[in-house]
């Protein structure tokens, strides 16, 4: 009698070689769709995590931008007030653009200037803080003094600009800046100087270039 072993060998052999390879094919489909799934689960995953990540550091950022906690816990001097500005800027222009363009689109364009508040001679504020180019020009000087810096933009219109001051500078000279563009911080007063041609213009003969 045939070994019981060599039977139950001969039978599978027989049932594989019998598939038909049509049979054969979901199953490796199905594999396959198993396996971009797992992938795709694990991509998703891993954006989540990154945003989550993102998200915590910017809401400590906010809350912390001298970064206390970590210079006390771990001894590194850090300061994010930059990126506050600049993630506020672009939060800013985000929703004025999906939020507030209908709006826009029928209003008269307002130069950068009418969004300081003068508050007489040279002194000038706005809301938060923050020192928005006001016409088109170039960076031609700065006179960084840590914490009372002096910018000069030489505009299109030959008038040039002074803004004094200034807390923290976010250009260089040479730079190339439009109407608007964030160039630094102040603390509560900026100074705006104007002058064409090296003689002073008053804040209501520079609104008139550029208003």
């Amino acid at each position: 009698m045939e070994p019981i072993k060599k039977i139950k060998k001969r039978i599978r052999n027989r049932n594989v070689g019998n598939l038909n390879p049509i049979d054969i094919e979901p199953a490796v489909e199905e594999k396959e769709l198993l396996t971009f799934k797992g992938f795709l689960l694990k991509t998703v995953n891993r954006i989540l995590l990154v945003l989550v990540l993102l998200i915590g550091f910017l809401i400590y950022a906010k809350n912390d931008p001298k970064a206390k906690f970590i210079e006390d816990r771990f001894g590194y001097k850090l300061d994010f007030t930059y990126v506050n500005l600049v993630v506020g800027s672009i939060t800013n222009n985000i929703l004025d653009f999906n939020i507030f363009q209908s709006f826009k689109n029928s209003e008269k364009t307002v130069s950068t200037i009418s969004k300081y508040y003068h508050m007489g001679h040279k002194s000038y504020t706005n809301e938060d803080g923050k020192i928005y180019a006001i016409g088109n020009g170039k960076v031609a000087l700065i006179n960084d003094d840590d914490g009372n810096s002096t910018v000069v933009i030489r505009t299109t219109k030959e008038i040039d600009i002074f803004y004094l001051d200034v807390k923290e500078v976010f250009v260089s000279i040479d730079d190339w800046v439009d109407d608007g563009d964030l160039i630094g911080s102040f603390d509560s007063n900026l100074r705006i100087s104007f002058k064409l041609n090296g003689v002073d213009l008053t804040y209501e003969e520079a609104l008139e270039y550029f208003d």
